[in-house]
């Protein structure tokens, strides 16, 4: 998979997860760590994307 196309998926499900999807029934604020999560994801997978086109220059 293209690494642009995993990090924007990351950012949108971390999104998601902040805004729509409410699974905190059984553990509260269990929606903000797994944000949290998507976003560190997005983040590395942007670090790598980084790392790869300062490669190609």
């Amino acid at each position: 998979m293209n690494l642009t196309i995993k990090r924007n998926i990351c950012i949108l499900m971390g999104i998601l997860l902040v805004t729509i999807i409410k699974i905190d029934i059984m553990i509260p604020n269990i929606n903000i760590l797994l944000a949290i999560g998507c976003f560190y994801k997005a983040y590395k997978v942007n670090k790598l994307l980084k790392n790869k086109e300062n490669k190609s220059i």
